[in-house]
């Protein structure tokens, strides 16, 4: 008898922690549901980084796994912010991507935490930097640009001193693949191009473009945009034409070049 009632007893005390647990399981579900909602709301239904249970972790420990969730969604918020304030658009293609890898979710870089005062400081420290990201930007704009400055780009144009200082034309390889689309390589170095020049204007490029040129180039091999008149070929060349020659001399300047060198 007294064997009976013990397992009696230890049954019940099981089940109750069962019945507990699976009640704390149901609420934790619930909140996480509701968490995940109010994040998207707030940020951007279409980033996947504020999913709250993410079935690519891996791990039996629920609070390693709460840990690696946290990480994830502090990560996301920094991204939506970045993009919301238009760091982007300041940054060369070489810190562009840098930037990039520190949000993959590879990268051993942690954020600091998501707060008011973090996330002014960040745009404080940019504000400081603005002057020097867009001279490398120019810089590296320039490199690009310039005739025979690498073996991508071996063209010549008639300017015979080309490859010193930036005339009114220019030759880009590699623009296009298959007469389709932008290659890789091209891209980002088009849409660095475009804000490069739009920056020397005082202004920024709209939202709601990849980038006026690439928009464009993208519904027609032959073109032109505010800044720029382009012909693609169909060996995925480009020669380009400058419409403002005053940017170029801006860019020349800040570059490097020397300005007694163009035609």
């Amino acid at each position: 008898m007294e064997n009976t009632l013990a397992t009696r007893k230890t049954i019940e005390e099981l089940s109750a922690v069962h019945q507990a647990a699976v009640d704390k399981v149901e609420r934790a579900y619930a909140l996480l549901a509701e968490a995940q909602d109010e994040l998207k709301s707030a940020f951007s239904e279409k980033l996947s980084g504020f999913d709250t249970v993410d079935r690519n972790i891996y791990s039996s420990d629920p609070l390693n796994i709460c840990e690696q969730i946290k990480i994830k969604i502090n990560r996301s918020a920094w991204e939506y912010a970045v993009n919301q304030l238009g760091i982007k658009k300041v940054l060369s293609v070489k810190r562009t991507a840098e930037l990039c890898e520190r949000f993959s979710s590879q990268s051993k870089f942690e954020w600091p935490a998501f707060t008011t005062a973090n996330v002014m400081n960040e745009f404080i420290e940019l504000s400081k930097a603005a002057n020097s990201l867009l001279a490398e930007s120019v810089k590296e704009v320039y490199e690009y640009l310039r005739p025979g400055a690498n073996q991508f780009n071996k063209y010549k144009t008639n300017n015979k001193y080309a490859r010193f200082a930036l005339g009114k034309k220019v030759i880009l390889t590699n623009i296009f693949a298959y007469q389709r689309y932008l290659t890789e390589y091209s891209e980002p170095n088009i849409v660095a191009m475009d804000r490069v020049f739009h920056a020397l204007d005082g202004k920024s490029i709209t939202d709601s473009y990849v980038s006026p040129l690439v928009d464009k180039m993208n519904t027609s091999k032959d073109g032109e945009t505010e800044y720029f008149k382009y012909k693609i070929y169909q060996n995925g060349n480009m020669h380009l034409e400058f419409k403002r020659m005053d940017l170029v001399d801006k860019l020349n300047r800040i570059a490097g070049a020397d300005p007694y060198l163009r035609d």
